[in-house]
This record gives C-alpha cells, structure tokens and sequence, in this order.
C-alpha cells in the first residue's frame, strides 16, 4: 500500500489563519468568521500561522477549541501551527498544541508558566491563587506532555542506536530515557541547557526521597490519610539529613521544600499523569513490544477493542512510565522557568515537528522519503508484484549534528 503524505505536515495559505497580534478577546473575535468558514468549507486541515508575542491563555484555548470543533457530521479539521518569527507564551501553548507544528529556522519560541493578573492580592487570596496557579499549569503541561512524546518518540527513531533495529532504538528509550535526554541537552544552547539538568535533578531527587520511604515503610501497614501522614514524616526526615549539619532549624524555605516534595511524591503515586499513561499506551504501546508480545497481541481479534487496549496497557504502560514521567517532568519545568528556543531546539525538545530550514529530521521527510523508496522499487520490481517496504524501516542516515549558536 502507497504511502500517502498528509495534508497536514505542509504549511497552506490557502487554508490559513494569520494571528499576528496578541491573543485576546478583540483577537479571538476578528479570526473567529474566518475560522468557522475553513471549518465549514472543507475537512482538510487549518494551518494557523503564528507570530505573536503572547496573551491569555483562555483566549488561546478558545481559537484551538473552535478549530477543532467537528461539523455537523462530526467530522474534525487537523490543526498545523506555523511558527514565522514569534511564539511566546500563549502563543507557543498553540505552537505546540498543532498536531503539526512547524516553526521558521529564524524563530523564537518563548516558554513560560501562567502569569496570574489580579489587581488586588491579599494573603489570604494567597493560597488560592497559588492551587489556581499550580492547576492550570498542571493542565498545561500534561497536554504539552502528550504532543512533546510522540515528537519524542520518533525524533529517537531516527537518531543511530547500537543494534540498528527500530526495537533497538524503542529498547534504549525504555530502558534509559535519560541518553535521549542528554542527547537533547548536546544540542541546546548553553542558557537553555539547564532545563535539562534540572529535570535530571529533580528526577533524581524524587527516586532518592521515594527510595527512603520505602525503605522506612516496608513493614508499616497503614492507609489514607494515616499513610501520608507517614509519608511527610519520611520526607522531612530525609531533609533534616540533607540540612544537617549546616543548620540545627528549619527555615521557611526549608519548610516550602518539604511541601514541594510532598507535592512530588504525592504526584508521583496518584497523579493526574498517570491517568493519562493509559492513553499513551493504547496510542504507542505497540512500538515498544518484543516479538513475542506483538505475535499475543496480533492473536487477539481486531473486534475485542477491550481486550487489545487492556493487553496494550498492561504490557506496556511499565515499559513507557519511565519515559513517560520523565516527559511530563520536563514540560512542567517549562511551565516554571522562563525559556526562549530556536527552532531547531524546539524540535530536539519536542515542541514541534519540523523546524524549516535545518538539516533536522521530520515526519514530512520521512514520509518523502519512503514515497520515493515505494517508487523505486515499483520501478525495478516486476511488473506483477511489488515488494512491500516495511513501514518499520528507517531512512538512510540523516546529518542531525547542527551545532548550537
């Protein structure tokens, strides 16, 4: 079967939207006929072209939101983003949020958390704000987490791995996804490289802390509220060993460390991630199965839905959490600090699919490139039958190394 180029990797003007204002209500109001019109004419995808310096997150919701509403038919339109000069804040929220995003080799592309705007704070609105703040950023960065993994995913594909095989290279993210993660740390520039070692650092601090309660609780058999009470005694244990002997009390800083890690551990057993884990599975848990769970999985019939995505999440959901998690820490990190990406360096974070003008991979050039494999071998195969390319096989090597500005 031909391998067919989607729509949706190539940037349209005449299926185009141009925000090149900041992202408001005045905004959302003047693209919204023209959205509605390319939504209603035709399901082909919407290509949104991007330079904008940012604004409210709502608003930016809303224009994804509407782009994506289904016709009467509940048909859907695909959605490519196109970053021409500047993504930052809310815009490159949309950026990343395209199921195609594309950014200009010259391109800035600015990543930072929720900024609250209230005119007037009190302490007591503190705590409020502070649980609104968290969320929304929560919110986030879980579906940056959704988009960033499967750029991820095959970003590593084409990246060479001892073995060679497409299973080698899922085999090595599995088991240590943090040789990708420095991969990507070898191509940020200096002042963005931190992100790196702060996920690292903080991935690390987690297994350390989590370690420990495990260790002091192995024998303790509580639940509930009794068990995290347990559990925030273990964590400020565990600090109280890292402060000393350097101080003999603790420090309001001490004190909002001790609830960030509990916030962590917390996450780290029952969070929100989690949930979404299962969808990751049911989406790519078949890439990473071994010759053996993909014969089991092929016996199951196609009708049994249920029991292929219940196979898909078993098998594989132990396999991907360790990459998956190390994923979601890096887009919450985004949404704390402040960073400002080239285009190429976006793409080895996963925050876009195709950075135009690099010498970079992309899922577009992929797919060109196994079209031109087809052609060949229609051309020398016989003329009754046509060896199939198998869809696993990788292009020949492409130059990935562009060094950093």
């Amino acid at each position: 079967m031909s391998v067919a180029t989607d729509k949706f990797e190539f940037e349209s003007s005449e299926r185009g939207i141009f925000l090149t204002t900041e992202i408001n209500w005045e905004a959302y109001y003047r693209l919204l006929p023209e959205i509605i019109r390319l939504r209603l004419s035709s399901t082909d995808p919407i290509c949104l072209f991007i330079d904008s310096p940012g604004g409210r997150t709502d608003v930016a919701d809303e224009l994804i939101n509407q782009i994506r509403a289904p016709n009467q038919n509940g048909k859907q339109c695909l959605l490519t983003t196109v970053c021409v000069s500047t993504a930052a804040s809310a815009a490159a929220d949309i950026l990343s949020a395209g199921d195609y995003a594309i950014a200009y080799k010259g391109s800035q592309i600015l990543c930072h958390g929720i900024r609250h705007m209230r005119p007037q704070l009190t302490l007591e609105d503190v705590p409020v704000v502070a649980e609104s703040l968290r969320a929304d950023n929560e919110r986030f960065a879980l579906r940056l987490a959704g988009q960033m993994f499967r750029r991820l995913v095959f970003l590593a594909t084409m990246m060479p791995t001892e073995g060679g095989s497409e299973q080698a290279v899922m085999k090595s993210i599995v088991s240590a996804p943090e040789t990708l993660l420095q991969k990507i740390k070898e191509n940020l520039r200096k002042d963005n490289q931190v992100l790196v070692d702060l996920v690292l650092k903080r991935q690390n601090k987690v297994s350390q802390i989590i370690a420990h309660i495990r260790k002091k609780m192995v024998k303790k058999k509580v639940t509930g509220l009794k068990a995290e009470a347990e559990i925030l005694k273990q964590i400020v244990d565990w600090e109280t060993r890292q402060a000393l002997p350097a101080t003999d009390q603790f420090s309001v800083e001490h004190i909002l460390t001790i609830q960030e890690d509990f916030i962590q551990v917390k996450d780290y057993f029952s969070g929100q991630y989690r949930k979404r884990l299962a969808s990751v599975c049911r989406n790519f848990g078949a890439v990473f199965f071994n010759e053996g769970e993909e014969a089991a999985f092929n016996k199951i019939p196609e009708t049994d839905n249920a029991a292929r995505n219940k196979y898909l999440i078993d098998v594989s959901s132990p396999k991907l959490f360790p990459f998956w998690y190390l994923v979601v820490s890096m887009c919450r990190l985004l949404q704390e600090g402040e960073y400002t990406f080239q285009a190429r360096e976006a793409l080895w974070l996963g925050l876009i699919d195709e950075a135009v003008g690099t010498n970079l991979p992309s899922l577009r050039k992929y797919h060109a490139w196994q079209k031109q494999e087809e052609q060949k071998q229609a051309i020398s195969a016989p003329s009754s039958t046509v060896q199939q390319q198998p869809a696993s096989q990788l292009p020949p090597a492409v130059e990935r190394k562009e060094p950093p500005a």
